[in-house]
């Protein structure tokens, strides 16, 4: 122990596997002792007998319980059950003959033995199932025949682990293996097993069936275990399977107006009884997100939503709804008689969590008020070009208007229902969120960073426009094609008489000032609560307009503005495109960076104290009222444990992250720890910010599973999703990494100006791949990263534990989008934490171009030069390598369902682009109508078959990806080269920065 000891302290502080031999030692010599224990326990006097038995008793329930982790090596645990094995032996014999003290047998403490090491037995055959090693599995688990006496229960968790592994590994046996596999089975006496365990046989014996093809005897055979036993969500959830799998392969194959629906209701029936039955948010995911999928097929009845609604609050516990939250949302904002069959699901969240709902609510209110004053601008164009409209239109856009008035009137409802139930709660939280968002940029981050994105735009136009150009570019730009530059515009000449109304009428109507006249309030009650806020509301209209009249009359925006004026002598109400420069253009835009650069850098703080306008949020405590931290409920938890807010720190700081100006609080929760989070402002963003967070939900389901596997549970393969929630449709919330920084802050803002000024000065007289070697010999070269570690992390053990979790987050975020088909991310958008190393990014996005279909990229995933010089290249095909094939195989696992979770949260990403689309086509065209001409059904085919279609190609890209088999032929051994390929490299565009 000593020896152990000194060489434990002889390693670094850092845990790693080299301390799991030291680990393995102890445990070795706990069991050793325990093993004396038992021993001499066996050979006590009579007097003594008694304790010595229910200390040797204590000592076997202990080993029952400590069992190895999915992560675990067998082979050491091989040892230990050898170990187990001998003294469960000795324990048995001893009471099975009379020696000594005890005059008679005794078979009941004999059986004590008997039973542990049985239960040994099987639970290494388990653990040996789950780590795919089937061979290893079969064999422990025949050692129970060379026992005598089994209880039946081992005997029935022994076949159930048998045929299991027979289900697991049917694609490796040949027709003959299978029925004599099949033939075993049948012989298997079952009279002997209780009702229950008779009925988990029958249904792993239907699964059998199943794969054989043998549809009929298997669904014979699921029934008839429902009937044995109808409580055990095992059994619904494996017939539910194969109805809905069932029903599914057929639809594929034939017309989608040929569906049967009887046959999704029965699906549908059979999983919210599975999800009844199961205990725990993880394991009714996947049924849950098969009900979300089911209900594409519904019909012009809505048979499935009336189905839905009858059976998923009395089948399906409340707390497991909560995930899913986004994907209910959805669906009442696609604004069809779908969002009404929800409404009193929301509800029963609502009563048990109101915070998980209030926010995507509130955030919905909001765009819809939005939506509604472009509506009023459309039914205004409308009227004027009303000749032109034909009867039927007339008729269709009163339809609409009255769908629309509908799920406004249900919004209203569902929040005005928070407000009656949670009065204390819900004022709190409406009174901190608007002190909260006056914490929004000064106009001077504002308007730095809309002339930082117009910067970038323009380098991605000079870029794209001249892509296959090798001669004669085209230098020209229109400037207010770029919507951030209209923006600046709009902010120096068209401030005073068009920003101004505007920004004034987007705050009326708010959920806590509508009038009690409105004729969008549900009841007379709830018109009475919010009339008595209708001061409030006045005094905040009137802090806004004194803050905006403020920034008029401020001197630099005066003289500002005159500046801008003589450097973009433009007009917007030309009606014909100004052309300009690009050159030219790219430095008045510089000069205007630098100069409110500096002026953010000496004139804005960097910390600043809550005054008086934040007293709500200065006086908070927990005793005020019990808030949970801002996207907790987003978080998947196996308990009902979630952290509130204690108290808001005073203090707050003035960043720039995620591309954007910010502040930064810190919130002290319960637990005592410290949760900075930014709040952002981000206009137009609401669409693209539920894209982002359709990731970061597919993130978060996907760390769960990570955990499950042995060889992604071992690298510690997780990804980091932030706590992020919308305040407003342009305002969110995200938790922070102060230690992080992007890869882009790594390099610096004057190296990657002099790179992009040495890419558009050169790329006339070199070609691109020319231009990429000189910029990466000569300005920002290959070992730039590795001398930046190597400076942060003076110390050895630092160093390569760095570069070590490094390299497994980048293999993770590269290798999920490759296969998921997400966007590609430029380096201000990675974050890395300089204390642990951990990455993390809330830009991801689904590519999908505008046919919603993924679109093809020149390099798969982010490998550039600079990675390669710090990763190394013995890395990149081993330890890289083999991250990237144990997230895909666990991932490919079917029994997790992932690709029906992915199912559903992309017919989610469907769902908003085309609700996007209908949004923009009403305000385009004033005769465009804002529903679509296609009826309901063939909408719901439509995105069926783009969900099918983008599936299939994830599904398959994961099965390459986690098939090792192919040898040569292995998908990464091409994925990896071109990614690191220079000649592809050169031809993306300068702001990915590929020399990075």
């Amino acid at each position: 122990m000593i020896s152990a000891l000194k060489e434990w302290r002889r390693l670094p502080k850092l845990i790693t596997p080299a301390h799991t031999s030291l680990l393995q030692a102890a445990q070795q010599i706990i069991e050793l002792q325990e093993a004396f224990q038992i021993q001499q326990n066996l050979i006590a006097t009579h007097i003594n007998q008694t304790q010595a038995l229910q200390e040797t008793k204590g000592i076997i329930k202990t080993w029952r319980t400590r069992l190895p982790l999915i992560n675990d090596d067998l082979s050491y645990w091989n040892d230990i059950f050898q170990w187990r094995q001998f003294h469960y032996e000795s324990f048995t014999k001893y009471f099975e003959k009379p020696n000594g003290s005890q005059q008679q047998p005794n078979s009941n403490q004999a059986m004590l033995g008997v039973h542990a090491l049985a239960q040994g037995i099987v639970n290494f055959g388990k653990i040996a199932r789950k780590q795919h090693l089937y061979d290893v599995c079969l064999e422990t688990l025949n050692k129970i025949h060379k026992k005598q006496s089994v209880p039946i229960i081992d005997c029935f968790l022994k076949v159930k682990q048998e045929i299991k592994c027979y289900i697991n590994t049917y694609e490796y046996l040949s027709p003959k293996q299978s029925k004599e596999i099949l033939d075993l089975i049948e012989a298997t006496n079952l009279q002997y097993f209780t009702k229950e365990s008779v009925a988990e046989l029958i249904s792993l014996k239907a699964q059998f069936l199943q794969l054989n093809n043998k549809f009929d005897e298997a669904n014979h055979l699921y029934s008839f275990s429902i009937y044995l036993n109808d409580s055990s969500a095992k059994l619904w959830g494996a017939w539910a399977d194969y109805l809905t799998q069932a029903f599914v392969d057929v639809t594929s194959r034939q017309v989608y107006s040929s569906r049967s629906i009887e046959a999704a209701e029965s699906a549908l029936i059979g999983l919210m009884n599975a999800a009844r039955h199961t205990g725990g948010e993880a394991k009714t995911r996947k049924y849950i997100a098969k009900i979300f999928w089911l209900l594409s097929y519904d019909n012009e009845k809505r048979d499935l939503f009336s189905q839905f609604e009858a059976h998923a609050l009395s089948a399906i516990a409340v707390q497991n709804w909560i995930q899913w939250i986004p994907q209910l949302i959805t669906l009442i904002l696609k604004n069809d008689d779908n969002g009404k069959y929800l409404y009193g699901l929301i509800n029963q969240i609502i009563r048990q969590y109101p915070l998980a709902v209030y926010y995507p609510l509130r955030t919905l209110y909001f765009k819809i008020k939005q939506d509604e004053h472009a509506d009023k601008i459309k039914q205004q164009l409308f009227s004027q070009q009303k000749h032109q409209v034909d009867t039927q239109n007339e008729f269709k856009e009163a339809k609409s208007s009255t769908s629309f008035d509908s799920l406004v009137r249900g919004v209203v409802g569902l929040m005005h229902v928070q407000r009656e139930m949670h009065p204390l709660l819900f004022n709190t939280i409406e009174g901190l969120i608007d002190q909260l968002l006056m914490l929004k940029c000064s106009w001077h981050q504002d308007l730095l960073k809309n002339f930082k994105n117009t910067l970038n735009y323009v380098y991605t136009f000079a870029y794209e426009v001249n892509l296959n150009r090798k001669n004669d570019f085209i230098e020209t730009i229109d400037p207010f094609s770029i919507i951030w530059f209209k923006r600046i515009h709009k902010f120096y000449v068209d401030f005073q008489y068009l920003q101004l109304p505007n920004r004034l009428n987007a705050q009326q109507n708010s959920p806590l000032t509508s009038s009690a006249s409105s004729p969008l309030t549900p009841t007379s009650a709830a018109s009475q609560q919010t009339t008595s806020n209708s001061s409030g509301a006045q005094n905040q209209q009137n802090t806004r307009l004194k803050s905006l009249i403020a920034i008029l009359n401020d001197p630099n925006h005066q003289s500002t503005r005159q500046k801008f004026q003589q450097d973009f002598p433009f007009s917007q109400n030309t009606g014909s495109q100004q052309q300009i420069n690009i050159k030219v253009f790219i430095d008045k835009l510089k000069s205007w960076i630098k100069m409110l650069q500096v002026y953010n850098d000496l004139m804005i703080p960097k910390t600043s104290l809550l005054d008086e306008r934040f007293k709500l949020v200065s006086q908070f405590c927990s005793s005020t009222a019990e808030i949970e931290l801002p996207g907790e409920y987003l978080v998947p938890r196996s308990t009902n444990y979630y952290v509130k807010i204690s108290r808001f720190l005073p203090i707050y700081e003035s960043v720039e992250k995620h591309q954007i100006f910010c502040r930064r609080i810190s919130i002290r929760g319960h637990n005592g720890k410290i949760y900075p989070f930014l709040i952002m402002n981000e206009p137009n963003h609401f669409y693209e910010s539920r894209k982002e967070e359709h990731c970061l939900q597919v993130f978060r389901i996907m760390n769960t599973y990570l955990n499950k596997q042995k060889e992604s549970s071992s690298r510690s393969l997780n990804f980091i999703t932030p706590r992020m929630v919308s305040l407003s449709y342009d305002f969110r919330m995200v938790e922070d990494e102060p230690s992080s920084l992007s890869l882009l802050d790594i390099i610096g803002p004057d190296l990657k100006q002099k790179c992009l000024d040495a890419y558009f000065c050169e790329r006339s007289t070199n070609s691109k791949l020319e231009l990429f070697k000189f910029i990466n010999e000569s300005i920002l070269t290959k070992n730039f990263l590795k001398k930046w570690a190597t400076q942060k992390y003076t110390n050895s053990c630092d160093y390569f534990n760095f570069r070590k979790l490094f390299t497994q987050q980048l293999s993770i975020y590269n290798i999920s989008e490759f296969i998921l088909g997400l966007s590609s991310l430029k380096p201000s958008q990675f974050y890395l934490s300089q204390s642990s190393a951990i990455c993390q990014t809330i830009r991801y996005k689904f590519d999908l171009d505008e046919k919603l279909s993924q679109s093809s990229k020149i390099v798969p995933f982010r490998l550039t030069p600079n990675l390669l010089e710090f990763i190394q290249q013995a890395s990149v095909y081993g330890q890289m390598g083999a991250a990237m094939t144990a997230f895909a195989k666990c991932l490919y696992q079917p029994q997790y369902g992932f690709i029906w979770i992915l199912r559903t949260i992309l017919k989610d990403e469907i769902l908003y682009a085309l609700i996007r689309k209908k949004h923009e086509d009403s305000i385009k065209s004033a005769t465009q109508l804002s529903i679509s001409n296609l009826s309901f059904e063939s909408e719901q085919e439509n995105v069926v078959t783009l969900v099918n279609k983008l599936v299939g190609t994830i599904e398959l890209r994961l099965k390459e990806c986690a098939n090792m088999d192919n040898g040569k032929n292995y998908i990464l051994n091409e994925l990896i080269p071109k990614a690191m390929k220079i000649e592809n490299l050169c031809e993306i565009d300068p702001n990915w920065f590929p020399w990075f």
